[in-house]
């Protein structure tokens, strides 16, 4: 019986045998099945868009908190849910990899909960100046979690960079680059789409260039860049965050990107916040000991 279960294992693809873990299945369901199948109940209840729309002239919580959840076709909630199990996906696979999968269970948790208030937040200051364009503002949409999974990607790439090239997830210097430089690539494009580039953008651009050479460099010391498949995931992943950003920020639709933008950069902060607390905490009590 042992030796058929160590022969069906053996036949298992390496990037599949993750899905038999029990936590990972669990994790599935709570973090990705279940919310795809309220995001189509929401859906399917008459009148929830208009219900549950965000608007910018005059914010309540329920359109704060449920314009997140709303959708106003088919094609605009299937492509939502196309897009966060791709880059949610992505990013929850990374953190499994490196044991630190509770971080994307926090960041989603805040996702729902903190996220709507500080980028709807985001979203009225960027137009505080521009009354014309609060008054026509509404939103709805999971493409604001959609974005915050983008800018948890950086920080699941990073992570799972530092346990490539060091055996665990370590936030040194180098690493804690690797993040911020990832993350402004996805704002450089941003500001491309929109037109509005200027030297600072190009700074950042470069800086993302460069993080994207250096990080390319220590992996081909460390490891045997063609032979190691964890390598070819690594790729995988960085492509799949460019991807992401690239759909996430598209030319055609300027007012878009700054929610979408909104999205992005809380997504990649709030999480953020939590592992630089955390470290912090873990120091404090290490120095304590």
């Amino acid at each position: 019986m042992a030796a058929a279960e160590s022969e069906k294992q053996g036949r298992i693809p390496d990037a599949l045998r993750i899905f038999q873990d029990s936590e990972v299945q669990r994790d599935i369901l709570l973090y990705f099945v279940l919310p795809s199948i309220a995001l189509m109940a929401i859906y399917a209840l008459p009148r929830s868009e208009q219900l549950l729309e965000f608007e910018a002239r005059n914010p309540t919580l329920v359109g704060i908190l449920g314009s997140n959840l709303a959708h106003r076709s088919l094609s605009h909630i299937s492509n939502n849910i196309a897009g966060y199990w791709l880059l949610g996906g992505g990013a929850y696979i990374l953190t499994e990899r490196t044991k630190s999968a509770h971080i994307y269970r926090y960041a989603f948790i805040a996702y729902l909960v903190i996220l709507p208030f500080v980028a709807s937040w985001t979203v009225i200051r960027i137009f505080s100046n521009h009354p014309e364009i609060l008054a026509e503002y509404e939103s709805v949409g999971f493409s604001q979690t959609v974005g915050a999974v983008t800018g948890f990607l950086p920080i699941a790439i990073a992570s799972y960079y530092s346990k490539l090239i060091r055996g665990n997830v370590i936030w040194t210097a180098d690493v804690m680059w690797s993040t911020i430089g990832l993350f402004g690539l996805g704002i450089s494009v941003a500001f491309y789409n929109l037109g509005q580039l200027n030297n600072s953008i190009l700074v950042v651009a470069g800086m993302a260039v460069f993080v994207l050479i250096y990080v390319g460099h220590r992996l081909t010391q460390q490891l045997d860049f063609l032979a190691d498949r964890r390598v070819f995931y690594f790729i995988f992943s960085v492509l799949l965050f460019l991807i992401g950003i690239q759909s996430l920020f598209p030319s055609s639709a300027p007012a878009g990107i700054y929610a979408h933008m909104a999205g992005y950069v809380w997504g990649f902060l709030l999480p953020l916040a939590g592992i630089t607390g955390a470290e912090i905490f873990r120091r404090i009590r290490a120095s304590m000991d």
